[in-house]
């Protein structure tokens, strides 16, 4: 994995590529406990903290599952949905201690989001099809795409954001039943949208310098934001307040991604973060 680059260095607004934005808004936060509930996965281990990641509380699990190489979704402080990189999906309702499986068949899943209890979306590496619920993941719907989206971002049950291998990044506004591409100017390495307009998008470049962009039109345009900063997830349970990691050590910032402040570090590699 890659490893972190200490550097805060806040830049002017940069503006390139899809589109040209005359100015950078932040929508102010409308419920006052965003990201103080949180969970953390390790390889084989979970923990939650109520803090807003400032301490953390490992869970002693009665279900034995291999958290390496996956991806998770919290909407809801006792929901849970984890995919892996070939053994399945999985749901908890009792926040992380016991998981059930929803699917298991070996696909290979790149990336699961969960905009509420009932509706959530899983896709696989290929990113050629992916499974849609609309009942908590009692049944899934397989969906055939035409392109390659491999992350996906979903701040509402119908309006979802996804990103290819390439870069490109696609927008649905129907629930992933179709797809539009918006932008195909960055090489994106992952994206979170905590709503439609607001989204925010990591990458290293050809120099491995590091970059944090940000777009307030709804993925169309991006400014830089930030430089120094390498993440490999991150997650905004609002428009101000984010989380990052880079393996091990758990960043968050309340201004909307403008400055980041190391609040912990695990003593075992960081998987993955759902804040919310």
């Amino acid at each position: 994995m890659k490893k972190l680059l200490y550097l805060f260095l806040v830049l002017p607004l940069i503006f390139s590529s899809c589109k040209k934005e005359d100015e950078n808004t932040n929508t102010p936060n409308i419920n006052p406990t965003s990201g103080l509930i949180g969970y953390l996965t390790g390889n084989f281990n979970t923990f939650k903290t109520t803090d807003g990641g400032f301490t953390w509380t490992p869970i002693q699990q009665e279900t034995a599952i291999t958290f390496d190489e996956g991806s998770s979704s919290f909407p809801a402080e006792s929901f849970g949905f984890f995919v892996t990189d070939g053994n399945g999906a999985y749901k908890t309702i009792d926040g992380s201690i016991n998981w059930t499986t929803m699917i298991s068949e070996p696909f290979e899943f790149s990336s699961v989001d969960f905009p509420s209890i009932s509706n959530g979306y899983i896709f696989n590496d290929n990113g050629e099809i992916f499974h849609k619920t609309t009942n908590g993941g009692d049944s899934w719907q397989t969906i055939n795409l035409y392109t390659e989206i491999e992350l996906i971002s979903f701040p509402s049950n119908d309006i979802g954001f996804g990103l290819t291998s390439n870069g490109e990044l696609y927008k649905t506004t129907n629930g992933g039943s179709s797809w539009a591409e918006i932008c195909d100017a960055y090489d994106f390495e992952g994206i979170c949208f905590p709503s439609e307009n607001i989204g925010f998008g990591f990458f290293r470049d050809s120099s491995h310098d590091y970059y944090t962009y940000k777009s307030t039109d709804g993925g169309y345009s991006w400014s830089i934001i930030n430089q120094g900063i390498e993440f490999q997830q991150i997650d905004f349970p609002s428009n101000d307040i984010g989380f990052g990691h880079n393996g091990d050590e758990l960043y968050r910032t309340t201004d909307g991604g403008t400055s980041w402040t190391i609040i912990h570090e695990m003593e075992e590699d960081i998987e993955t973060i759902s804040f919310l």
